[in-house]
């Protein structure tokens, strides 16, 4: 989208709903008749038409429908299109019966305009979310996902979203899953089939999708898959993930590290990102040693005049050196 259009974004998303809110009424109408509306109820369409969209454009606001971006579109966005609807119809359903007493006005009318209108509201945002999917480039980085579970489909969206990486397929211990599919991307297999589906697929690096699972459990399956000498990477539990910290089993680099978001660690950082880095030597005005680990250090300072001594924390300088 250009920032042409991204700068009129807003009045253009207002004026597509309007469009959608005198469609639905008018195919509302065109069922309800079979195609012959009378044409006392055509005038009344005419004069409600207004009102009706008043009481949806303004209703719309507070459900946030007029800034979601479309390619994003999910089931938060279709609740608010539900709920918007819902509750136009609602105070449209007061205006016309109570406070102007168009009893003349169908029932069935409102009904059937909330169903057209839900359908086109959510099927013109899903289009745009369609579009984007069928358009994306291919990732060239084939990466196989171990673990079908929660954190492996919050990967494959991620993948698919990002297009640098490709999800080629699942493997999970589960043998219930197999053969099933998560948004496009088949469950290969289990454990004891990863060397049929390692020498099928061939992929350039796997991500072990197990944030939940016991650190023994993760050990055993990344030994299982060391002998392919492929880059191994695992997603840290929710704790590390907030932390930002990621676990690379590639040769040579078994440690955990830090990378910059949560989302560069789901995602599987360069093999450059994650090589060790030498401890940096403590610099003689601050009088601190290297340690291993990452807990900081309490240093006396000078008397502070009163009798008495502060403390106060000192950064540690942290040696890879094993």
């Amino acid at each position: 989208m250009t920032p042409k259009v991204l700068k009129y974004r807003r009045p253009l998303v207002v004026v597509v709903h309007v469009v959608m809110i005198a469609i639905s009424n008018y195919l509302t109408f065109w069922l309800r008749f079979d195609g012959a509306v009378p044409a006392s109820q055509w005038e009344l369409y005419l004069q409600t038409l207004p009102w009706l969209v008043a009481v949806r454009g303004l209703t719309f606001i507070p459900f946030r429908l007029y800034g979601g971006l479309w390619c994003y579109t999910g089931i938060w966005d279709l609740r608010n299109i539900i709920g918007g609807v819902v509750s136009s119809s609602v105070l449209f359903y007061v205006l016309i019966h109570w406070m102007f007493g168009m009893v003349a006005y169908p029932r069935s009318v409102f009904i059937i305009d909330s169903l057209l209108l839900i359908f086109l509201m959510g099927g013109s945002r899903l289009l745009r979310r369609f579009h984007r999917e069928f358009t994306r480039l291919k990732g060239t980085r084939q990466v196989l996902i171990y673990g079908a579970g929660d954190a492996g489909e919050m990967i494959v969206r991620d993948m698919q979203r990002d297009g640098n990486y490709s999800p080629i397929g699942f493997v999970d211990d589960d043998r219930n899953k197999t053969g099933q599919w998560i948004h496009g991307v088949e469950v290969l297999g289990t454990r004891q089939d990863v060397p049929t589906i390692m020498a099928e697929t061939r992929p350039h690096e796997v991500l072990v999708a197990m944030p939940g699972a016991k650190p023994a459990t993760v050990r055993e399956v990344v030994k299982a898959l060391e002998p392919y000498k492929i880059p191994i990477r695992t997603v840290p539990n929710a704790r590390s993930l907030l932390d930002g910290k990621v676990t690379d089993h590639s040769p040579g680099h078994r440690r955990r590290h830090r990378c910059e978001t949560a989302r560069r660690c789901a995602r599987g950082v360069p093999p450059g990102d994650h090589l060790p880095r030498r401890g940096a030597q403590a610099r003689a005005d601050d009088g601190v040693e290297p340690v291993r680990g990452g807990e900081e250090q309490r240093h006396r300072q000078p008397d502070d005049g009163r009798g008495r001594r502060s403390l106060r924390r000192q950064p540690v300088y942290l040696d890879f050196e094993r």
